[in-house]
């Protein structure tokens, strides 16, 4: 069978879904922009939630899927508060070793 419209190929979708966050983007405020890639690839700490669809919707919490999402949800701001008190640990390490550096320089002279 020889395909002529490559509707098929994987590597379109890529190409496909790019064009669409583009072209969604030319209309969106810059905090609301979409991005095509993965959160692995945006470099993004974050699970990704499932898609739920309109039944799942409807049917509320008591949907696997509705539950799976908002146990996600909770585990997401559990790793972004954790993100956050880490890079606040860093920051004071990085001062604690500046004035380290400043002191034993004092000690030197």
């Amino acid at each position: 069978t020889e395909s002529y419209t490559d509707w098929n190929d994987r590597n379109n979708a890529e190409i496909w879904r790019k064009s669409w966050a583009e072209s969604c983007n030319q209309y969106l405020a810059p905090d609301n922009k979409i991005d095509h890639r993965s959160y692995e690839r945006q470099g993004v700490e974050q699970i990704p939630t499932i898609h739920e669809g309109h039944v799942a919707r409807e049917m509320g919490d008591r949907s696997e899927r509705v539950q799976t999402n908002i146990d996600i949800k909770a585990s997401n701001r559990d790793l972004s508060s954790l993100s956050a008190t880490i890079a606040k640990i860093q920051e004071e390490a990085r001062k604690l070793f500046r004035q380290i550096a400043e002191l034993t320089e004092l000690i030197r002279k």
